[in-house]
């Protein structure tokens, strides 16, 4: 069986999307990979994806390094592989988004976890998975933990990405999650990913859900049943696949939303952390009074914070409690 040659024309256009594939990669963040993740984003072998890399280098787009990897209990030699000042102008980055990769800046103990990420995020975008940022451009915008990556799964819900090569302490992890926890509550994702090696994947289960309370700003907060729904822990041999049975509630995320409680006529309670919200109609008012709902924040029994507008409604006063809390009350 013989297959049609294709013109020069069309094979400069193949090579030039290649190349611009492997610089859009690099510049979203990643700053640099090595040749076998580079072969695999290219769904071409090393030695051709070889040639596209080193074809970006003779143009001054990329730069390369052989260095010496851990990988498992062996080192071996790896060809290291960085983006450039002009590599990401020809990517289109606006200038004050330009960070041109630097050998020096890379540790032997950071290498193994950047490449485990990579090697997640491709899996993850075969698997249907969008919109991927990696944890370097997080940094800055204010969140109590910063992930290794986020991204948009299948079913268009946020992620936070975790790459865990060791398993810690579990005093390491309770500081940690109340932190995730916030973000989730802020909004900036809406359940956690731990990606670890196979074989650590039942005893980092068993640690993980393991914990019965966390530290949140120096205080201890049981670790309930619906925080640990926004936790699923996955070996990243089988990622994204393997992350529903991994779940604790089989792949479902619910919100973290305030839920309340009609204690009595009138009177109705939610709690978020140390927190309790009260939504009441005062017993002052009149039976006909057209302005009825007033709420409250309160902390361990002490009045903080009242309401300074009346409501017709429930509904209407919870919702502008739920807004206050949002905005100024931290978990």
């Amino acid at each position: 069986m013989t297959f049609p040659r294709l013109s020069y024309a069309e094979r400069i256009e193949i090579s030039e999307r290649k190349q611009l594939q492997v610089l859009n990669f690099l510049a979203s963040g990643e700053q640099w990979s090595t040749l076998p993740v580079i072969a695999e984003l290219l769904n071409l072998s090393e030695r051709t994806a070889g040639r596209t890399v080193s074809q970006l280098v003779r143009q001054g787009f990329l730069q390369v390094e052989h260095v010496r990897i851990a990988s498992g209990k062996s080192i071996t030699g790896t060809l290291l592989v960085g983006i450039t000042h002009a590599g990401m102008v020809r990517a289109g980055l606006p200038e004050s988004a330009l960070r041109p990769f630097d050998f020096r800046k890379v540790g032997a103990l950071t290498m193994a976890h950047h490449i485990q990420t990579q090697r997640a995020r491709l899996a993850a975008e075969a698997f249907g998975w969008n919109k991927w940022v990696p944890g370097r451009l997080l940094y800055g915008q204010g969140w109590h933990a910063v992930p290794d990556a986020i991204s948009i799964d299948q079913f268009r819900k946020k992620c936070g990405i975790e790459i865990e090569r060791t398993i810690k302490d579990k005093k390491d992890y309770r500081s940690l999650i109340a932190r995730h926890l916030a973000n989730v509550r802020d909004g900036h994702y809406e359940y956690v990913a731990y990606l670890v090696s196979p074989d650590m994947c039942a005893g980092f289960k068993k640690m993980l859900f393991g914990i019965t309370y966390l530290v949140w700003k120096g205080k201890q907060i049981e670790f309930l049943d619906r925080h640990k729904k926004k936790f699923v822990i996955a070996g990243w041999d089988e990622f994204p696949a393997n992350l529903t049975s991994a779940s604790q509630d089989d792949g479902e995320v619910d919100d973290f939303s305030f839920r309340w409680e009609q204690v009595r006529d009138d009177y109705f309670v939610a709690k978020r952390g140390d927190y309790e919200l009260v939504v009441e109609r005062p017993a002052s008012y009149r039976p006909d009074a057209k302005t009825e709902y007033i709420w409250r924040l309160i902390l361990q029994e002490d009045p903080l914070h009242m309401s300074e507008s009346r409501f017709h409604s429930v509904v209407d006063a919870q919702r502008d409690a739920e807004t206050y809390v949002l905005h100024h009350v931290k978990l």
